[in-house]
């Protein structure tokens, strides 16, 4: 038998990390660049029935503008698909989570690429007005996104997120130790020698970068999406 020498109060877990100016900045560029990717899915929206004329008259068939439309339709979708995704990965970023950070540089880049490919295409060349509106939110974009991938990789920032990582860490340990209201201490008594009673511990999960499989499964569905977006600009 072990016996109970006394009990403590459990102890409160430090403040959060104070977040730094550099991981600020780099989630008000994200959502900038999803606000830019919003206005060129209205922008595309509007231009729609423009290009079915252009390409209607080009093909001389009434038909003709109907896979520009699509293509169109379907570049607007993912310019919301992209602009969700990267407003969630700049929530998470601000709250120091690993993962949205390497799902932010894998994401971030690949838009960089869209973006740098959009200028020198000819994807939207049917409607002036709508060609030079998306040129420009592609330059703005790629600036934008650029210098939040390159934020998010400061020292300061890596620091942050891994204090951020430490926090929850000790957070979720204590909060074990709240559900009974104390810390115990056990000790055996020195004539009948027993087990010590302990606290186990969750086993550690194995991740790689901080990300487990689902991450991972994620980030390869996310470099399909983006494949998916760049024959879509390549092509609409």
């Amino acid at each position: 038998m072990t016996g109970l020498i006394g009990a403590t109060p459990a102890p409160q877990p430090q403040a959060a990390p104070e977040r730094p100016r550099s991981v600020l900045a780099a989630t008000y560029l994200l959502g900038g660049a999803a606000a830019f990717w919003l206005a060129a899915m209205i922008a595309t929206m509007f231009a729609m029935p423009q290009y079915e004329r252009h390409y209607t008259e080009i093909a001389r068939t009434p038909d003709g503008g109907a896979l520009a439309v699509f293509g169109l339709a379907l570049t607007a979708g993912l310019a919301l698909i992209g602009a969700a995704l990267f407003i969630l990965l700049a929530f998470l970023d601000a709250f120091g989570r690993p993962a949205a950070r390497v799902l932010s540089w894998v994401f971030g880049g690949l838009a960089i690429a869209v973006a740098g490919l959009i200028p020198l295409s000819e994807a939207f060349t049917g409607v002036a007005w709508h060609q030079w509106l998306m040129n420009g939110i592609a330059i703005v974009t790629l600036a934008f996104l650029t210098a939040a991938v390159v934020l998010l990789g400061m020292p300061v920032s890596s620091q942050y997120f891994r204090r951020s990582q430490e926090h929850r860490q000790e957070r979720a340990r204590l909060a074990q130790w709240a559900r009974y209201g104390f810390v115990p201490e056990f000790r055996a008594p020195a004539t009948q020698p027993g087990p010590q009673m302990a606290i186990r511990e969750a086993p550690e999960r194995r991740t790689l970068y901080g990300l487990g499989w689902e991450g991972w499964a994620g980030i390869a569905a996310g470099i399909v999406l983006l494949f998916v977006m760049i024959a879509a600009a390549l092509n609409g």
